[in-house]
C-alpha cells in the first residue's frame, strides 16, 4: 500500500511539475526581449517536447489513476474532441498535422489543466495556484512597471526579430504594447492579476505585502487603460462588478437579511460600484494623457533613460534591403498632444468593431451545407474559404475568426457548438448550485468566478482562450476546475490532501 501511495504521489509531483513548466514557457513568450533571438526551430522543439510530455502524462494517467475521468462534464469535452476530429477529417485534403496538434493542446488542457482540483484536492490545489498566481504577479508587474515608463518616456520603436519578423514595443500607434507581443491579452493578464492580488492582500495580514498588492493594483489598472484595449476595461467593469455582488451576498448571508432587503442590497451594491469605476476611470485616464510630460521634465537624461528603457533589436529588417519595409519609430523628442495621445488610428466612429463584422460574416458565408454541421476545421478554415471562395473577405485579407465563440461555430459546426454549449449549461448549474448551497464565498471562489467572467467577456472579441495555446488559456481551464470543482469532496483523492 506503501508502494503504491508513493507512485501516486511521485505521478502527482510529476504533474505539477509539467504545469509549472509549462505555464512559465507561456509566460515568458509573452514579454518579447525574453524571446528575442528564439527561432522557430528551437520554439518548435520546446513547444513538441512540452506536448510530447504532455502526452505521456495522460497516457500514465489513463493506465493508472484515471483522475482524467472523475473530471466534471469529462464526457462533454471528450464529444467536442470528437467534432473537432470530424470536421478536421473532413478537410484532411488541406493538411491534417496542424489539427492534429490542435487537439493534442486540448487533450493536454482539457485533461491535465481542468482537472487539477480533483488530481490535488481543495487545500493543495489551492495553494498551488496561489504560488503560481504570485509568481506570475511578480513577473507581469515588473513588466508592466518597464513598460509604463517607456509611455512616459514617449518610447515606441519595432523590434525585428527572427527571420524578420517584426514586433511592436513601447508606446505605439497610440497604444502601449510595452515588454509585451499582444496588448490585448497582456491587458487580459493583468486584469486576472487584479483579481489575484486582491485575493492575496485578503489572505495576507502582513501591511507591507498588502501596500505592495494596492501598487501593483494601480499599475496593472494603469497598463489596461494605456494598452487601448476597450474590451478589457469592459471585462474589467463586469467581472468587478461580479466581485462587488459576491461580496454584498456573502454581508447579506452573514447578517441573514430577509430576501427582499439582501436583493436591494446587492444590486445597490453594484450601482455604487459601477459610479465608482467611473468616477475614477474617466479622469484618471484623462491624467495619464499628461504623463509623458514627466519625462520631458528629466532633459537631456531623457535619452539616457530612452536608451536604458530600449533593450537591443535590429533597427532594419535583417530580411529585406528595401528602407520601406522598415516602419518608423516613435521619436521620444517629438512634442506629444495629450488630447489624441490615446486615438487609436485603427478605430473610427464607422468602424468601431475595427472590421470584426465583416470577418464573422465572412466566415458565416463560407458555410454552406454539411460544413454547417461539421465546421471547416481549426486549421483549415483560411484554405478552405480560399479555394471554394476566392471572393470572400476571408480570402483575400487572412484573419482569424478574432471570436473564440464564432469560431466554434466556424471550425466544428453545430456538433462542437453543441457539446460547447451543454459544457457551459452544466458548469454553470454546477457553479450555481456551489454558490446556494453555501451561505458564504471565500476570497479564492470570487476570485475565480471574476476571472472566469472577464475571460468570457474577452472571447467574444479575441482568440486567445480555446483554440490558442496561450497563457490566459491554461488560466482559464485551471480556474474552470476550480470553479466546478472546488469544496466538491466527493472530487478529492485522500492521498492527494495528505
Amino acid at each position: 500500500m506503501e508502494g503504491k501511495l508513493y507512485n501516486r504521489k511521485n505521478r502527482t509531483t510529476a504533474v505539477l511539475i509539467y504545469i509549472i513548466i509549462f505555464i512559465a514557457y507561456l509566460a515568458l513568450s509573452r514579454i518579447v526581449p525574453l524571446i528575442y533571438g528564439l527561432t522557430d526551430p528551437v520554439n518548435a522543439f520546446l513547444s513538441s517536447a512540452l506536448a510530447g510530455v504532455g502526452m505521456l502524462l495522460l497516457l500514465q494517467d489513463l493506465l493508472t489513476d484515471r483522475i482524467m475521468f472523475k473530471a466534471k462534464n469529462w464526457w462533454v469535452l471528450m464529444l467536442f474532441l470528437i467534432a473537432v476530429g470530424i470536421s478536421s477529417l473532413a478537410s484532411r485534403r488541406y493538411g491534417i498535422a496542424d489539427n492534429i496538434k490542435t487537439m493534442i493542446w486540448f487533450c493536454i488542457h482539457f485533461f491535465i489543466f481542468y482537472t487539477i482540483v480533483p488530481r490535488l484536492g481543495d487545500r493543495k490545489s489551492e495553494k498551488v495556484i496561489r504560488r503560481i498566481l504570485f509568481g506570475l504577479g511578480a513577473l507581469w508587474t515588473v513588466c508592466v512597471l518597464i513598460s509604463i515608463a517607456q509611455y512616459t518616456f514617449q518610447l515606441g520603436y519595432h523590434a525585428f526579430m527572427h527571420e524578420g519578423l517584426l514586433k511592436r514595443q513601447g508606446f505605439i500607434e497610440n497604444r502601449l504594447f510595452g515588454l509585451f507581443s499582444d496588448p490585448n491579452a497582456a491587458a487580459l493578464m493583468s486584469m486576472c492579476l487584479i483579481f489575484a492580488i486582491f485575493y492575496l492582500m485578503e489572505t495576507d495580514k502582513a501591511v507591507w505585502k498588502r501596500c505592495l498588492g494596492v501598487i501593483a493594483v494601480i499599475l496593472h489598472f494603469t497598463y489596461i487603460i494605456l494598452s487601448g484595449s476597450r474590451t478589457i476595461v469592459i471585462c474589467l467593469f463586469v467581472a468587478g462588478a461580479i466581485k462587488i455582488a459576491l461580496l454584498a451576498w456573502n454581508y447579506c448571508s452573514k447578517s441573514d437579511f430577509a430576501p427582499r432587503r439582501a436583493t436591494i442590497s446587492i444590486i445597490s451594491s453594484v450601482l455604487v460600484f459601477c459610479a465608482v469605476f467611473f468616477c475614477i476611470y474617466t479622469p484618471y485616464r484623462k491624467a495619464l494623457s499628461y504623463m509623458p510630460l514627466l519625462g520631458d521634465s528629466f532633459g537631456e537624461n531623457k535619452q539616457t533613460i530612452c536608451a536604458f528603457l530600449k533593450p537591443e533589436f535590429p533597427s532594419k529588417n535583417p530580411s529585406s534591403n528595401n528602407p520601406l519595409d522598415d516602419p518608423d519609430d516613435l521619436d521620444p523628442n517629438e512634442k506629444f498632444d495629450a488630447e489624441h495621445v490615446f486615438n487609436r488610428e485603427d478605430v473610427r466612429e464607422d468602424n468601431i468593431l475595427n472590421n470584426r463584422q465583416r470577418i464573422w460574416k465572412g466566415y458565416f458565408n463560407s458555410l454552406h451545407g454539411s460544413k454547417w454541421i461539421i465546421g471547416l476545421s481549426p486549421r483549415n478554415a483560411v484554405p478552405y474559404i480560399i479555394d471554394h471562395d476566392p471572393h470572400n473577405y476571408i480570402a483575400q485579407t487572412q484573419y482569424i475568426v478574432h471570436s473564440d465563440y464564432i469560431a466554434v461555430i466556424a471550425y466544428t459546426g453545430l456538433l462542437g457548438t453543441a457539446t460547447v454549449l451543454l459544457f457551459g449549461i452544466l458548469s454553470a448549474i454546477c457553479v450555481f448550485r456551489k454558490l446556494k448551497g453555501s451561505k458564504h464565498c471565500d476570497s479564492f471562489y470570487m476570485m475565480t468566478i471574476s476571472s472566469l467572467c472577464g475571460m468570457g467577456i474577452f472571447a467574444m472579441s479575441y482568440m486567445d482562450i480555446l483554440f490558442c495555446n496561450t497563457l490566459t488559456g491554461v488560466l482559464f481551464w485551471i480556474l474552470a476546475s476550480v470553479a466546478i470543482h472546488y469544496g466538491d469532496n466527493e472530487s478529492v483523492p485522500a492521498e492527494a490532501e495528505k
